[in-house]
């Protein structure tokens, strides 16, 4: 094949339903869901800090307009108290999204749903940048 093999390959693919492994990581996900970090979201604001109830209030605004079962978890830095989820100059914020769905095919409808939620904001706030590991 050569650098063809490319051609031939598709996307995904690294998920054996009948491994041992695989089959435990479902029954762990059926108790607790999924708790890996998918889709990092970034926020910021020219003028408001991630402390000003504003800010808060427009990224939960935000937030809300996901479509209900498309995620399992999603982490704000006022839920997890966590100041690494801040940026330095305190203008941008983290959020931490984990998808719904068992295989990859799943996840990534959910995040084809999740997406354009996440990119509607309102009043100051702007998304600066995506990270997207739909594995």
């Amino acid at each position: 094949y050569g650098l063809g093999v490319f051609d031939s390959l598709g996307q995904g693919g690294f998920d054996d339903p009948k491994t041992d492994a695989s089959k435990e990581l479902a029954r762990e996900q059926d108790v607790f869901g999924s708790k890996n970090v998918d889709v990092i979201a970034i926020y910021r604001s020219k003028t408001l800090l991630a402390s000003d109830p504003e800010f808060r209030a427009e990224v939960t605004r935000t937030l809300a307009g996901i479509p209900r079962g498309t995620t399992t978890s999603v982490l704000t830095p006022w839920q997890t108290k966590d100041p690494g989820m801040i940026s330095t100059d305190k203008h941008a914020v983290q959020v931490l999204v984990s998808l719904a769905g068992v295989t990859q095919n799943d996840q990534a409808d959910s995040n084809d749903l999740v997406m354009p939620a996440l990119k509607k904001t309102s009043g100051d706030l702007t998304t600066e940048g995506w990270i997207a590991a739909v594995k």
